[in-house]
């Protein structure tokens, strides 16, 4: 029994880092969008219309990617 929860622990904290991973580059590519929206925007004056769907999706995978805040 031991051998299976040490096993099924250490898959739980695999898939956590990949999680967490996953979570981090949509926050990075949710930054990305939304600067390149900025420059585009205000300095070159042609804003790209893909920008904020990308940035919206991405937050949106952000947020259930993330844990949960913790308590206490």
């Amino acid at each position: 029994m031991r051998a299976m929860a040490t096993m099924l622990d250490r898959l739980s904290h695999g898939l956590h880092r990949a999680v967490l991973f996953c979570a981090l580059i949509a926050v990075l590519v949710l930054l990305g969008a939304a600067g390149w929206q900025v420059v585009a925007r205000y300095f070159l004056a042609q804003p790209p219309a893909w920008t904020e769907e990308l940035a919206r999706f991405s937050m949106v995978w952000a947020g259930l990617l993330a844990p949960p805040a913790r308590s206490g």
